[in-house]
Parts: C-alpha cells; sequence; structure tokens
C-alpha cells in the first residue's frame, strides 16, 4: 500500500471532520454523517485502501461501545450523546480506523526493509 495515499487520505478526511457541515446536508443529521463517512470509505476501499473489520471493532471498543450490528450511534444516544457529539465521535473513531492502518502499513514496510530482495 502506498503509505503517501493513505497518509494524504488521512489529511483529507480530517480536513473533512473539522469541517463537516460543509459536506453532509443537515449538520446535526447523524445519517447524513453516516452515509457521507460510509461513502468516503467505500472509495477508498474500491482504489485498494481498506482496514479489516477487526480494526474498526478495535477502535470502537477502545472507546467503550460495542459492536453490534444495529451500530454504534444507538448506544452513542442511550448515553445521552447531542447529534453533534455523535458526529464527531463518527469522524474521530473513523480516523482512528485509518491511523490504525497506517501504522500497520508502517510496521510491514520496516520489517520488509531487513528482507533479502524479492521477500517483502
Amino acid at each position: 500500500m502506498n503509505i503517501d495515499a493513505l497518509t494524504a487520505l488521512i489529511s483529507d478526511f480530517d480536513l473533512i471532520a473539522d469541517r463537516y457541515n460543509m459536506y453532509i446536508t443537515n449538520d446535526d443529521n447523524v445519517d447524513s454523517a453516516e452515509n457521507y463517512i460510509n461513502g468516503y470509505c467505500a472509495a477508498a476501499f474500491a482504489l485498494g485502501v481498506r482496514y479489516s473489520r477487526e480494526v474498526k471493532l478495535q477502535v470502537i471498543k477502545s472507546r467503550g461501545w460495542e459492536g453490534f450490528a444495529t451500530g454504534i450511534v444507538p448506544q452513542m444516544i442511550n448515553a445521552g450523546m447531542t447529534n453533534p457529539e455523535i458526529i464527531t465521535a463518527l469522524f474521530e473513531i473513523e480516523k482512528a480506523c485509518w491511523l490504525t492502518l497506517l501504522q500497520d502499513e508502517k510496521m510491514i514496510g520496516d520489517k520488509a526493509e531487513g528482507l533479502p530482495k524479492g521477500h517483502g
């Protein structure tokens, strides 16, 4: 995987997260935010930049949520979070998934540098 491309993807996602109300139809609409994030991921995945489901679950659980089939939004609502807080948390979780992938790719690259030619 191209580390520079992944870094650019994360940087762009960060800019979007900072100004999410420019990219979704209603800045308090959690469904629109989820759709935007899912679309961004689908585009990245289609281009071969993807993280595993295990990474997503690890990130979700590290923030105190459970990985239910219904997603984490109902848990956030039950916890009393406002829509803007939920949207911010969704963007943060997604960014953490990409950062985990970047870290993993860097570690793989570091290990591969020490291998004989043709083994990385």
